[in-house]
């Protein structure tokens, strides 16, 4: 959590709080390879917002998955993608 800067002025202004989380793909899955974002720098967004679409990345022995659509578990604001389009992310 930021505290706002004094501004010399009397009692500090009171503002939402601020916090940052990052979204990750979750411990355990495959990799997923980033076909395309639904959201932007500076959206807002609900939870179970969509924000990308991905493809899993199959075993040698598997047959091609089903895309995924990679959701949103709290409602904010995007601050930054930090992944490109066909970039490959890993779990964790």
């Amino acid at each position: 959590m930021e505290e706002p800067a004094d501004s010399g002025g009397g009692a500090a202004a009171e503002g939402p709080t601020v916090q940052v989380t990052e979204i990750r793909c979750p411990a355990g899955a495959r990799p997923l390879r980033l076909l395309e974002w639904k959201v932007k720098p500076g959206a807002l967004v609900n939870v179970d917002s969509v924000l990308a679409v991905c493809a899993p990345i199959p075993a040698e022995s598997e047959s091609r998955a089903p895309e995924r659509k990679l959701k949103s578990d709290r409602a904010g604001v995007v601050r930054e993608l930090c992944c490109q389009l066909g970039q490959v992310i890993t779990p964790g």
